[in-house]
């Protein structure tokens, strides 16, 4: 497995990796990327383009990019297009209700992520709990949700489950979605997140 870490070198070396679908290349990691940081938008336009016929890459690391709601728009076209990845590490961020709204109805399309970590952004308001609503309804793979996004979920299913009986077509999803477990957390001993696990 290639895992390839970026300090100063290009990010495009790594999107060239993920255009030519590298078998080797199934995990990148691109934390605290100071050249990704200068071009947000462009870098992931062109890893949502590379990402849409790579069949290799399961885990995408882009923690402490400074990603705006701006850029989710093409986070929503990874998610929507690519059909391998498993884990995507959105960390200390700055992404809040209007970005995780496309990330949202990404989500909804996709049918391989297990585990999206969006920890340290926000906040997430009521304004987009309708499109993590609606995704839920539809995903049933992403198994290791945002806690920052569960927390009001789970709170406004109860709600909707409370109403159900003058809401009908509402009735089958939020018994489906209101099923479905919350993963347990763990922390390395570094104390940074790791694929499948999560620090409140």
């Amino acid at each position: 497995m290639s895992k390839f870490r970026f300090g100063a070198p290009s990010p495009k070396a790594f999107v060239e990796k993920l255009a030519s679908n590298d078998a080797a290349t199934t995990s990148v990691d691109l934390s605290n990327n100071a050249l990704f940081k200068m071009k947000t938008f462009e870098y992931c336009e062109k890893i949502a383009d590379a990402m849409k016929t790579n069949t290799n890459c399961t885990e995408l690391i882009l923690k402490g990019n400074e990603i705006t709601n701006a850029d989710c728009a093409h986070i929503k076209t990874l998610l929507a297009t690519n059909k391998s990845l498993t884990t995507l590490n959105l960390e200390a961020n700055k992404i809040d209700s209007e970005g995780s709204i496309l990330i949202a109805e990404g989500i909804k399309a996709n049918t391989t992520l297990t585990t999206l970590i969006l920890l340290g952004n926000g906040p997430f308001g009521e304004s987009c709990m309708d499109a993590w609503l609606d995704a839920f309804t539809d995903n049933i793979t992403l198994v290791d949700r945002p806690s920052e996004i569960d927390a009001r979920w789970s709170w406004r299913c109860h709600v909707l489950q409370d109403d159900v009986s003058s809401s009908p077509p509402l009735q089958k999803p939020v018994e489906t979605v209101l099923v479905r477990p919350s993963n347990a957390r763990r922390s390395t001993s570094s104390g940074a997140s790791t694929p499948g696990s999560r620090s409140s």
